[in-house]
């Protein structure tokens, strides 16, 4: 492929479709989709980490804002603004946010170094 045609490919938005997760926990919503984040989402998936003040972020702080920022329509357009990130966390079952954190995760390859990330930072200690 051609420098040129690779960079027009490269730069593309990707037509990954979000992915159902069932939500019993709603049952007049049954199923709800879960996103990909983008490079520009970066700077609000980071916001939540500890800052230089020592900050701590709770496991279902961390799930709420994973929800706020991967939940979505089936068109892949978002459901949430950050600013509901506390209605959701005082809304939600935490079995609820726990299985939607962790879909949104483990598709945008989050997993492991987010776990052992809260892990370091919690409150709980837990994850």
């Amino acid at each position: 492929m051609a420098t040129g045609e690779l960079r027009e490919a490269l730069l593309r938005k990707s037509e990954a479709k979000p992915e159902k997760v069932p939500l019993p926990e709603f049952p007049e919503i049954g199923t709800i989709h879960v996103r990909r984040l983008w490079g520009s989402d970066f700077e609000e998936y980071q916001s939540i980490w500890p800052d230089d003040e020592g900050k701590k972020v709770s496991q279902a702080e961390f799930a709420a804002h994973m929800v706020a920022l991967c939940v979505c329509d089936a068109d892949g357009a978002r459901v949430f603004q950050s600013t509901d990130k506390e209605a959701i966390a005082k809304t939600w079952h935490m079995s609820a946010l726990l299985r939607v954190a962790a879909k949104a995760q483990r598709i945008n390859g989050l997993g492991k170094a987010t776990e052992e990330t809260i892990e370091g930072n919690s409150e709980t200690g837990q994850t």
